[in-house]
Parts: structure tokens; sequence; C-alpha cells
């Protein structure tokens, strides 16, 4: 899932994190060109099936936050 969604067109940064003082706690930090770039992830056959795959993990529904960056 990593190395084909930073091939894609408009991936900046894809990346996962395990959380340091729970290891069952994991975070995905993409970074995208634009809403079309993450819109066309979505329809991809590796984020499809990774997204059926690890549903079927889940204790609860995962945490979805969307971040705009301030320029400086």
């Amino acid at each position: 899932m990593i190395v084909e969604s930073n091939k894609e067109d408009g991936c900046s940064l894809y990346q996962l994190w395990r959380n340091d003082h729970d290891p069952y706690s994991y975070a995905l930090i993409e970074h995208w060109e634009s809403q079309d770039h993450l819109d066309a992830h979505g329809k991809t056959p590796h984020w499809i099936h990774f997204n059926d795959t690890v549903n079927g993990y889940l204790k609860s529904d995962y945490d979805e936050h969307h971040y705009t960056e301030i320029p400086h």
C-alpha cells in the first residue's frame, strides 16, 4: 500500500507510523497535491484492497482528519 501510494501522481508523502505508547495504534500520514489526486487515490486497486482488508481488523471505525498547510 505505502510503496504503491508513493508512486501515484500527486502524492508528496505517504507514511505509516506506530504509536510509541500503544503498539496497536497507527497513523497513516499522507500529503496530496490536490483533492482530485486524493479522490483518484481512493479509486486505486491497492487502496480498495487495503481498505477492505484493514476494516476487518479494526475494533472501531478509524478517525480521519484533513489539514491544510499554512504557508510561511
